[in-house]
């Protein structure tokens, strides 16, 4: 039996999937691609439990970290003072880091010395101010280090060569700080004078035995100086006398010292034997941490050893009196065109400032006329 529309025409076949098979026609609202897309598997949820693998920049930096932690251990282990082998670890972190950076290669050095960084105060193994003190020289050094990786950047494509080249510098860096170290001479190290004057209306004798008789510093102190470095308070004669002894007291700590020099209205110096620092937390002075303070070759920890400490008492013939102080001290810190000039300034800002404190002491009032001497000239 065949089936027609009421015509003589051929008969009309249903067509597939139409309404006569029980199939219905595609949605035309639907896209005809969607329509026919055969379905696909349903996305199985992501696995929270597996660990996501740390990204690239991730582990450039991690490794930036690690790189400053052993350099500085090296250093501190190998070196017996901080040389310029010591102060050389950001160029070579740098240079790793900028191997390793698939982009950012600054940025990723920064942060890499900076956690470093912040790693040792957290460590108590660095102060902020030391590490205040150091951050220009740190950072345009781990600079020098990425800019000069950047030229052979391109030639270091595979892992294995990536290996090879951080192997390699830390290497090298390893070997320079262990043979600085082991031919380095603390007693060798360049030795500064800082020189400051003052003119006091009173005689000699009388600023002699205000200087000595308890003379004590108030401040203000320059900024430089109050962000953690020790603060003169006050000194104290323990022992008066040609061989006595005394003692500078500190914002935080004491240093012993013994008189090589005593001559009322004349002189007065001094020595320091040994310190004794009382440390805030994350605030390292770095003051008598070696071993009889700075002088044994075996290790210095210290910035300076003071060498000597001396006053002298002039006449000017008006009455007043120029009052001098010199400072004698060793450096222990390197490379010499950073360090030789910053603690030098330092200490000449500080010494500036005890002397007009000095000056006010003997003259509180700001008296210009001569003042009579104590125990000479009675009123």
């Amino acid at each position: 039996m065949s089936m027609n529309n009421g015509s003589d025409g051929p008969p009309v076949v249903p067509p597939a999937g139409g309404r006569e098979s029980g199939e219905q026609p595609p949605d035309a609202s639907v896209p005809w691609n969607a329509a026919v897309a055969p379905p696909y598997p349903p996305t199985a949820p992501p696995d929270l439990t597996r660990p996501v693998p740390p990204s690239a920049t991730a582990m450039t930096i991690g490794i930036g970290v690690t790189a400053t932690l052993v350099l500085y251990a090296v250093g501190a282990v190998a070196s017996r003072s901080y040389n310029a082998a010591f102060f050389a670890f950001p160029f070579f972190v740098g240079f790793i880091v900028s191997i390793l950076s698939p982009k950012h290669p600054f940025r990723n050095t920064g942060l890499s010395v900076f956690v470093g960084l912040v790693i040792l105060v957290a460590l108590l193994r660095e102060g902020v101010a030391c590490v205040l003190f150091a951050l220009p020289l740190l950072v345009g050094e781990m600079f020098i280090g990425a800019l000069c990786a950047l030229p052979v950047r391109r030639y270091i494509d595979t892992r294995r060569k990536k290996i090879a080249t951080v192997t390699t510098m830390m290497m090298i860096a390893i070997a320079w700080q262990t043979i600085s170290g082991h031919l380095d001479d603390p007693t060798q190290h360049p030795i500064h004078r800082v020189s400051s004057e003052t003119v006091i209306a009173a005689p000699p004798e009388r600023v002699f035995d205000v200087l000595t008789g308890g003379a004590s510093a108030k401040g203000p102190w320059p900024l430089v100086i109050r962000l953690g470095l020790p603060i003169p308070q006050r000194l104290v004669i323990e022992e008066p006398g040609p061989a006595g002894s005394l003692r500078m007291e500190f914002n935080h700590g004491s240093a012993h010292a013994r008189v090589t020099d005593w001559r009322r209205g004349q002189a007065f110096a001094f020595e320091v034997d040994h310190y004794e620092i009382d440390d805030p937390p994350f605030f390292i002075t770095r003051l008598g941490r070696a071993e009889h303070f700075g002088l044994k070759t075996e290790r210095v920890d210290d910035w300076l050893t003071l060498r000597e400490i001396r006053y002298t008492f002039l006449h000017d013939g008006e009455g007043r009196t120029v009052l001098r102080r010199s400072t004698v001290f060793q450096r222990h810190l390197s490379p010499d065109f950073y360090f030789g000039w910053l603690e030098q300034t330092i200490l000449q800002l500080g010494q500036d400032r005890l002397l007009e404190q000095i000056r006010d002491q003997v003259n509180p009032n700001g008296d210009e006329e001569t003042m009579p001497v104590a125990g000479l000239n009675p009123p």
